[in-house]
């Protein structure tokens, strides 16, 4: 077929798949397509396709048509902005799951039109998609960028993709190795936009990774094969170690190696240590976890199961008290008993040998949480700038300055990042803020510090900075009083 036949076949084809096909053999000529887009023929495909794709009853056709708009939108450079307004009617309904379309390209063109015109229903749409996708890893990839783009937290999809994995039990002679080669194509896919992710990364990444490994094994049992078992495993570290680069108070979180452990459950114990002598991930996140270690360190904080999750992940304990040991001897300034809590291995209790007075640790202790209540603040505060300059100043910028509005993505990524960072530090300690900017509370002067001082007959006031308090044995008390005016 010619391309003056295909954009003829294309206006006036009496089938979606015909017309699609059409539009298959015009993209083989870039040029004609661009000099066609003009024509009445092009525009009569174009507005037919667009009607059969916001046809929820039409199955297959309607992808075939969900399709043709998104090749379009992709080739077609001044046609994108009408394509996308069109697209975001045309999914205003569930599409079917596209595996019924055998060119994995198509499947690719589906997950980037959900991309571009996102609704409610594609985080469940798009994560089974992820998930039960068989060969075609480009499109796999385009649906973990749609979901990571357009999903409110990272908790929403882990917890999507573990409830697919959790349904799906392949019938084959090991399920256990299919399985495993399913996760880590997952993962792989996964892991470049982790490692770039600029929206919040939840403490409690490390369990959630872990449950979806354990919950997709479960009916299936582990996988078997070693070449397998190691290329999942060197994946799964290595996606451990992305999100700790997205936050890096993860470090500190003896969970967030808890999927690490899972892993090493598949390796008969001398391939375990041979694997994390061999592994270039396992050197990243023992440099990860030996940070997070030091970090405590630092603060005059010793963790047993941290300790443990060195000695797992170097192979033996003999490995982890020899690193605890260099660790000790490069670190300036630590307590005395700190220091040889680190040498001896956890060995020695660092509470044993204090150095100061319980008085003057506490003391230290209220000074700090004084003024990470202040940063807690400062951090929430910070975060709400972010969230308006993405809603009402990016897009002229990104419209105006591409390239500048890429330096205030990062910045706001790097924004979020020390916020996290404060939270986590917030969370250890048990502070939180109650009441929010600008709300309307009752006065308390044990709560509050009031704009102008103290007078009588003050009920209602409005919070010009939140109250801090700290929950200790389950009994909250304020570290940082909230400012207040009168109403």
């Amino acid at each position: 077929m010619g391309t003056k036949e295909a954009l003829q076949e294309f206006a006036t084809a009496q089938s979606v798949v015909a017309r699609y096909q059409a539009l298959l053999e015009l993209t083989k000529d870039r040029g004609f397509l661009h000099r066609s887009v003009e024509t009445s023929e092009f525009h009569k495909g174009l507005t037919a396709m667009v009607e059969t794709a916001k046809r929820a009853a039409d199955g297959p056709d309607r992808l075939f048509a969900l399709v043709s708009l998104s090749r379009i939108r992709a080739i077609v450079k001044p046609l994108q902005g009408r394509i996308e307004k069109e697209l975001e009617s045309c999914l205003e309904l569930p599409l079917p799951l596209p595996f019924g379309l055998s060119n994995p390209d198509d499947r690719f063109y589906v997950a980037q039109a959900c991309g571009v015109a996102w609704h409610d229903w594609m985080l469940e749409y798009l994560a089974e998609f992820v998930s039960l996708e068989e060969s075609a890893e480009r499109a796999r990839a385009e649906g973990v960028r749609s979901l990571i783009a357009n999903a409110s937290s990272l908790e929403d999809i882990w917890g999507k993709i573990t409830s697919k994995l959790a349904g799906w039990n392949p019938e084959t002679e090991s399920p256990g190795d299919s399985v495993a080669r399913r996760i880590r194509r997952i993962i792989a896919v996964l892991r470049p936009v982790v490692g770039e992710y600029t929206g919040r990364v939840p403490v409690e990444t490390g369990e959630a990774v872990c449950n979806l490994i354990r919950t997709a094994f479960r009916g299936c049992g582990a996988p078997s094969t070693i070449s397998v078992i190691s290329e999942t495993t060197e994946e799964i570290v290595g996606l451990i170690h992305d999100l700790i680069r997205a936050r890096f108070s993860l470090a500190t979180e003896p969970t967030t190696y808890e999927a690490i452990r899972a892993c090493s459950s598949w390796f008969q114990q001398h391939r375990w240590q041979n694997f994390t002598k061999e592994s270039e991930n396992i050197r990243l996140i023992v440099r990860d976890l030996t940070e997070g270690i030091s970090l405590l360190a630092r603060q005059g904080k010793t963790d047993a199961a941290m300790l443990s999750c060195l000695s797992l992940i170097l192979g033996s304990r003999e490995a982890a008290n020899a690193a605890m040991a260099r660790l000790a001897a490069s670190l300036p300034n630590l307590q005395p008993n700190i220091r040889e809590w680190l040498a001896s291995g956890g060995n020695v209790a660092a509470q044993d040998k204090p150095t100061r007075s319980v008085l003057a640790e506490e003391s230290q202790v209220q000074t700090e949480n004084v003024v990470l209540a202040d940063l807690l603040v400062d951090s929430e505060r910070i975060m709400a700038m972010a969230h308006l300059i993405e809603a009402d100043v990016l897009p002229e910028i990104q419209m105006l300055s591409p390239k500048q509005a890429g330096l205030v993505e990062k910045y706001i990524g790097q924004g979020r990042a020390l916020a996290d960072a404060v939270r986590a530090m917030a969370t250890r300690r048990g502070l939180m803020i109650r009441e929010h900017l600008d709300s309307v509370v009752e006065f308390s002067p044990l709560d509050h510090e009031l704009v102008g001082g103290l007078r009588q007959g003050i009920r209602q006031v409005r919070v010009i900075r939140p109250v801090v308090e700290q929950i200790s044995d389950g009994v909250p008390y304020v570290v940082r009083k909230g400012i207040v005016e009168k109403i």
